[in-house]
């Protein structure tokens, strides 16, 4: 089940989500300090984080999406592939809403745009175990080693 979208062997989708993943954590810290100091200069790092994290997720979709369409899965891993997708492009809705929000804002920072991006962290967060799921449990992008197929071929025959 080796990714299609790949570069030398190593998947490229799992190594560029770290990059949305990364900045939309920051957004959400920033957002708390925001929340809790009322520093605006904060709510720009939140905004700012988010741009990357839009771009950076729409990138990395660009390269899931290809594996989605051209790895061979269980029916399993494929209904799971399908929730991880679902799941982030619900998300990455969710934060372009809260970047459109704040970019309204007079401040460049409101609680809805906050809300909104803190509800799509935790999409995220989800979404992420399910793809942890696909490589970890259904081997999805994986490429597995002659003698680690064997072994898997004689745990099934037993």
């Amino acid at each position: 089940m080796r990714s299609v979208a790949s570069i030398g062997g190593h998947p490229i989708h799992p190594g560029m989500v770290a990059i949305p993943i990364g900045a939309f954590t920051m957004t959400l810290v920033a957002d708390v300090v925001t929340w809790a100091t009322g520093n605006l200069g904060w709510g720009d790092a939140a905004r700012y984080a988010l741009i990357v994290g839009v771009v950076g997720a729409l990138l990395a979709a660009v390269f899931g999406l290809i594996d989605y369409f051209k790895v061979t899965m269980s029916e399993a891993g494929f209904r799971i592939a399908r929730w991880h997708m679902w799941l982030n492009l619900t998300a990455v809705t969710l934060f372009a809403v809260s970047l459109w929000l704040r970019y309204r804002d007079a401040n460049g920072w409101c609680v809805p745009g906050f809300v909104a991006s803190t509800v799509a962290y935790l999409i995220v967060s989800g979404s992420g175990y399910l793809g942890g799921e696909l490589v970890f449990k259904h081997k999805v992008g994986v490429m597995e080693t002659d003698r680690e197929a064997t072994e898997l071929g004689q745990k099934d025959a037993r």
